[in-house]
C-alpha cells in the first residue's frame, strides 16, 4: 500500500465519519517517512487548512509524557520505582488507612494503587492545584481495594498521585519539569499544558454532532491544573514524530533499558491475547513483537493515539478533532499491520475445568464498567451472566482464565486472581469486580425511586432518567430508547453502561456519579419524557 492509498482511506473515512480534522505522522527506521494535516480546523467562519504543525489537543496520550518524566528522574537518582511515595510525600493519606506504604510510583503508573479514577476536566488552573487536589481531596475519595491485591484498574487520580510525585522528587511543577527535561531537549515546541502558548499557534477546533445532527465547534476549552499530568497537553503530528523517535532510541534522551521498561507489561489484565499495561503505556502484542504507547480523548471532541513497536523501528501518531474512537484505531492499524505486517490470529490453548476450584467462583461481582455480574456452574461448567446474556465459559490453559465468544464473535475474558486479602475479585475484560452480596428483594419504592428523576448533564453528555411501569429507565445523550436502571441499594443502580451512584441533596438526587468517574449534574427543571 503506498502513500497515496494512505491518502485515499483518510479522506474517504473522514468523509464518512464527519471528521472536520485529522494530522497524522509516521516513522521508521529512525526518520519521519510520513506527516500530513487533513481538514480544517473549523467548520465555522475562519477555518484554515490543517497542517502537521497543527495543535490538537491529546488528551490522555500525556501518560506516555509523565511515564517519561518518572524514567528521567529515575535515571537522574532522584526517584525510584518501587520506594513508598511516602517518601517524597510525607503528608501523603488515603481513605483506607494504612494504605500509602503500599502505594509505590511503579503501582501508580501501571494502575494497580487500588485507586479509582475521575473526569473533572473543568478546575483550578494555579499551578498548586495538584499538590492541593491530593492533600484535601484524595482523603475523601473511597479506595477501591488494598494495593497489595494487585489488580489493575485505569486510575486517573493515580497519575494524579505519580505527578504530585514527580514534583516533589524534581524539585519543580509538572509542566517545569515536562519542558526542562522532555519537551525542550526534543525541540517540541509546539507541546505545551499551557493554553496562553498554546493559542498563540493555529489551534484546531473541536467539533461535535449537536441534537439537529449538524456538525458544530465547541468554543471552549477545559482546564485543570490538578489533572496536567493525566491529560493536560496539547501537541502536534510533528512534534509527536519527534516524540516517538526518542521512544524508539533515535533521540538521545532515555537510556534503552528506561524505555522497555515503560513497554514491559507491568499489570495483568487476566487475558491471553497480549494485552496489558505497562508504565503509563498500553502494551499490545503484535505477532512475536509487543507495541506500546496510548489512546487519548479529551471531551467532548478530541480523539488522539500515539503507538510505538520498538523491534520493527516504527510509530505511528493520530489526532482527531472529533470524537470518532473507531476511526483513529482503523487509520493506526492500517498502517502499522503496513510497516509491520499484520499479527496472526491468537492460538487459544484450552485447559481442563477444575471443579473444586470453580466451585468458589460462584456468585455476584460489582464492577464499575461491567456492572453486577453472576457466575453460575451449569452441568459442571461456569457461566457468566453478564449485561442480559448468558455466557458458557471455556477454561484456558492458565488457571483460573476463562473466556466466552459473543454472537459477533468478540471474545470475553474472564479471570480469578488468587485471594491475596480477605475478598474474591472476578476480573471481566480487564476490569476488576468485587464479590457483592446481591439481594434480589430488594426494591424502592414509587415515591423513593421518583427522587432520581431528571436530566442529568456533564460537559459533554447527558443522561435522562424517567419512571415507567414501577421502575426507572435512562437513555444517554440523544438515544431514544430507554432503558432499564436497576436499585441495588438505595445510592447505587446498575446501567447498561454500568454502575451508577447517585448523589442525594435533601429530597431528591443533585447528582449521578457514572462509573465511578463521570459526574452528571440535575439540570434545571425535572425533564422525565
Amino acid at each position: 500500500m503506498s502513500t497515496r492509498e494512505w491518502d485515499e482511506n483518510l479522506t474517504r473515512w473522514m468523509e464518512q465519519e464527519r471528521i472536520p480534522g485529522l494530522s497524522i505522522s509516521v516513522t521508521q527506521g529512525g526518520r519521519v517517512l510520513y506527516q500530513r494535516g487533513y481538514g480544517t480546523t473549523s467548520v465555522e467562519d475562519g477555518g484554515s487548512p490543517i497542517s502537521e504543525r497543527t495543535v490538537f489537543r491529546i488528551g490522555s496520550v500525556t501518560k506516555l509524557f509523565t511515564g517519561a518524566l518518572a524514567m528521567r528522574l529515575m535515571e537522574q537518582g532522584r526517584l525510584h520505582l518501587d520506594s513508598p511515595v511516602t517518601s517524597y510525600l510525607p503528608w501523603f493519606k488515603t481513605s483506607m488507612p494504612g494504605a500509602e506504604e503500599a502505594i509505590t510510583m511503579r503501582r501508580l503508573l501501571s494502575h494497580q494503587a487500588g485507586l479509582p479514577s475521575e473526569f473533572t476536566p473543568e478546575g483550578p488552573r494555579d499551578r498548586d492545584a495538584l499538590q492541593r487536589s491530593i492533600r484535601e481531596d484524595l482523603p475523601k475519595v473511597p479506595m477501591l481495594y488494598h494495593p497489595d491485591e494487585r489488580l489493575y484498574y485505569y486510575s486517573n487520580w493515580g497519575i494524579r498521585v505519580a505527578g504530585a510525585v514527580l514534583e516533589a522528587a524534581g524539585g519543580a511543577f509538572y509542566d517545569q519539569l515536562l519542558d526542562e527535561l522532555i519537551l525542550k531537549p526534543l525541540g517540541m515546541e509546539r507541546t505545551s499544558c499551557e493554553l496562553a502558548k498554546i493559542m498563540s499557534y493555529q489551534v484546531a477546533q473541536g467539533h461535535y454532532i449537536a441534537d439537529d445532527g449538524k456538525l458544530k465547534v465547541l468554543h471552549s476549552f477545559s482546564d485543570n491544573a490538578a489533572r496536567l499530568p493525566v491529560g493536560g497537553l496539547f501537541s502536534t503530528a510533528e512534534d509527536m514524530a519527534r516524540f516517538s523517535l526518542m521512544l524508539l532510541g533515535e533521540k538521545p534522551l532515555l537510556q534503552p533499558d528506561s524505555i522497555a521498561e515503560m513497554a514491559r507489561p507491568q499489570a495483568d489484565l487476566w487475558n491471553a491475547q497480549g494485552h496489558g499495561y505497562g508504565l503509563a503505556a498500553c502494551t499490545e502484542r503484535m505477532g512475536g513483537m509487543v507495541k506500546f504507547g496510548h489512546t487519548g480523548w479529551a471531551a467532548p471532541c478530541f480523539v488522539a493515539s500515539c503507538w510505538v513497536v520498538l523491534k520493527a523501528g516504527a510509530s505511528v501518531n493520530v489526532m482527531l478533532s472529533r470524537h470518532a474512537e473507531k476511526t483513529r484505531e482503523r487509520i493506526s492499524d492500517m498502517i502499522l499491520n503496513e510497516l509491520v505486517g499484520k499479527s496472526p490470529e491468537t492460538q487459544i490453548s484450552i485447559g481442563p475445568f477444575r471443579p473444586s476450584l470453580e466451585k468458589e467462583f460462584q456468585g455476584h461481582y460489582l464492577g464499575d464498567l461491567p456492572g453486577l455480574a453472576e457466575i453460575t456452574i451449569e452441568e459442571g461448567r461456569p457461566v457468566l451472566l453478564y449485561k442480559g446474556a448468558r455466557y458458557p465459559l471455556s477454561a484456558h490453559e492458565r488457571e483460573r482464565l476463562y473466556f466466552a465468544q459473543t454472537p459477533s464473535g468478540k471474545l470475553i475474558w474472564v479471570g480469578f486472581p488468587p485471594r491475596r486479602k480477605d475478598e474474591q475479585f472476578m476480573v471481566v475484560d480487564g476490569e476488576p469486580c468485587k464479590r457483592f452480596h446481591f439481594n434480589k428483594d430488594f426494591r424502592l419504592s414509587e415515591e423513593e425511586l421518583e427522587r432520581f428523576m431528571g436530566t442529568y448533564v456533564s460537559q459533554s453528555d447527558r443522561i435522562r432518567i424517567r419512571l415507567s411501569d414501577g421502575g426507572l429507565q435512562m437513555s444517554f445523550n440523544s438515544a431514544s430508547e430507554y432503558k432499564p436502571l436497576t436499585p441495588l441499594e438505595e445510592s447505587l443502580f446498575d446501567s447498561p453502561m454500568g454502575l451508577m451512584y447517585p448523589v442525594c441533596d435533601g429530597t431528591r438526587a443533585s447528582a449521578i456519579n457514572a462509573l465511578n468517574r463521570l459526574i452528571f449534574v440535575r439540570q434545571g427543571a425535572d425533564q422525565s419524557s
